[in-house]
């Protein structure tokens, strides 16, 4: 098999099915964040999954634990904690919640 092993086993199956499934309905109710560059909100979405899947507890595990691994899937792409923390601030200064 030419797939890398991760400690996390099943998680890019799961990615990808989250991909597949719930994240055009996150695009589609949120909008696209941005078209050129940088990730959407079903992308941040299925990042900050991805920590809780794999038994962490708090965002930064994304960027000091699962990033090397969830990195080496070829299609999917995944964020850093910055970029979900900042992800989640645009939805709440969009939805009328931070004044």
């Amino acid at each position: 098999k030419s797939e890398k092993i991760t400690p996390f086993g099943g998680i890019f199956h799961v990615r990808e099915q989250f991909s597949r499934f719930v994240g055009p309905v996150i695009d589609k109710v949120l909008g696209l964040r941005c078209t050129s560059y940088g990730y959407q909100y079903s992308e941040i979405a299925g990042t900050l999954a991805s920590v809780y899947f794999c038994g962490g507890n708090c965002v930064e595990d994304v960027t000091s634990h699962l990033m090397p691994h969830l990195s080496l899937h070829p299609t999917l792409r995944t964020c850093s904690s910055d970029t979900i923390l900042r992800g989640k601030l645009e939805e709440t200064v969009e939805d009328g919640l931070l004044a």
